[in-house]
């Protein structure tokens, strides 16, 4: 799969309502073939990598009020990848751009990532399957060691972003 086609899936499944959106996408992901499925999930792993930046861990902390673990930025590269690829690009560029999206307590959508697996395991009766596995797909060499860009310090993290911890204290 190209990654225009797993953009226009993406946008054809968007929804204010994340239940929404997982329904949407589940439905169009049940009319492609096993390869659509696993091409998707190798897009969606390549894309989590590309968004593996400090500056993006930096401005999940302050959307998040000063809290990214591992899984937090994981939950919220997953959100930002589920808002499609015009957000997407953006933020990879100006992580302040979330701010056009952005709302208290819904920046995560960890169940995203899940939802070509299931898919893929109700048509195969199979759990987990490591052909769409998102974070355990063949030939895709996960994340590295460390993410890209220059490291941060908490106090540096709502400083680098004024827009986004302005944006934070007034909701």
């Amino acid at each position: 799969m190209e990654i225009n086609e797993f953009w226009m899936i993406i946008e054809d499944s968007l929804s204010p309502d994340q239940e929404e959106q997982l329904e949407k996408l589940a439905d169009i992901l049940s009319t492609k073939t096993d390869q659509d499925l696993i091409g998707f999930a190798k897009q969606y792993a390549q894309l989590l990598i590309e968004a593996y930046t400090w500056d993006l861990w930096a401005a999940c902390f302050v959307v998040n009020n000063g809290s990214a673990s591992d899984d937090e930025f994981e939950d919220f590269r997953d959100w930002l990848i589920s808002q499609g690829q015009e957000l997407y690009e953006s933020a990879i560029q100006n992580p302040e751009s979330v701010i056009d999206q952005a709302e208290p307590e819904h920046m995560n959508f960890e169940v995203l990532r899940y939802v070509v697996s299931e898919v893929y395991d109700e048509r195969h009766g199979t759990e987990f399957a490591e052909e769409v596995s998102i974070v355990a797909l063949p030939g895709i060499d996960g994340m590295p060691s460390e993410p890209v860009g220059q490291n941060w310090t908490e106090e540096q993290a709502w400083k680098r972003f004024p827009l986004l911890t302005e944006w934070v204290n007034s909701n």
